[in-house]
């Protein structure tokens, strides 16, 4: 576990490394917007049961929110690092809550607005048991335990398309976005998990909150 937690935290550290050798925007253009999107959450291969919500494939809902710093702004590109958080709930493997970032690239592609985003990230996952937790005592029996879940690192890498519009006060950008993730170090029976989470969400930007 302390193996883990220090992945993530050098992971984290590298925005303000990279940023060093970058010419960021200055200060007084920086914005921070809110990023919130809700998702559904898959044990599965890349692009398997991506879309299905119906029959015997479970929903799995959960949200994220967050926000990002922008490290390189142009005319149709951007260079940016995130930060969010959220949960989803899976009945059958156990709901989770997760903690991370992202790098991301993003292209404009029309004057319309549309454009695509390429992120790759890593996250702190902690997953909750499906059903109720058991130890073995003393007496060489099983007794109830408490469900205090399971941490681990959740590698992730996304594309996303969307649309942008704004007016002089406010921009908004709906996206969809697909997400294929690897769970590693979930447990020393099952090291590494195939995920995938397909996000519905939207980006505001508020033009007031770089004064």
């Amino acid at each position: 576990m302390k193996k883990l937690f220090a992945l993530i935290f050098s992971f984290l550290l590298q925005g303000p490394l990279f940023a060093q050798t970058l010419k960021t925007l200055p200060r007084q253009t920086q914005k921070w917007p809110v990023v919130i999107s809700v998702l559904k959450q898959n044990i599965s291969l890349p692009f398997d049961r991506m879309v299905a919500i119906t029959g015997t494939r479970p929903l799995n809902p959960g949200f994220s929110v967050g926000t990002q710093y922008t490290y390189r702004q142009g005319r149709k590109t951007q260079l940016y690092q995130t930060g969010q958080t959220g949960l989803f709930l899976n009945k059958n493997n156990g709901n989770g809550i997760f903690l991370g970032t992202d790098v991301g690239y993003k292209i404009t592609l029309a004057k319309t607005g549309l454009y695509t985003e390429y992120q790759i990230g890593l996250n702190y996952l902690h997953c909750f048991l499906p059903g109720n937790s058991y130890k073995l005592n003393n007496l060489g029996e099983y007794e109830p335990a408490k469900n205090g879940g399971n941490g681990s690192a959740l590698v992730t890498a996304s594309i996303s398309l969307g649309f942008e519009k704004e007016n002089r006060f406010i921009k908004v950008s709906p996206f969809i976005k697909y997400q294929p993730a690897v769970q590693f170090f979930y447990n020393p029976g099952l090291p590494v998990i195939p995920q995938s989470y397909l996000h519905v969400g939207v980006k505001i930007n508020s033009h007031f909150n770089n004064q």
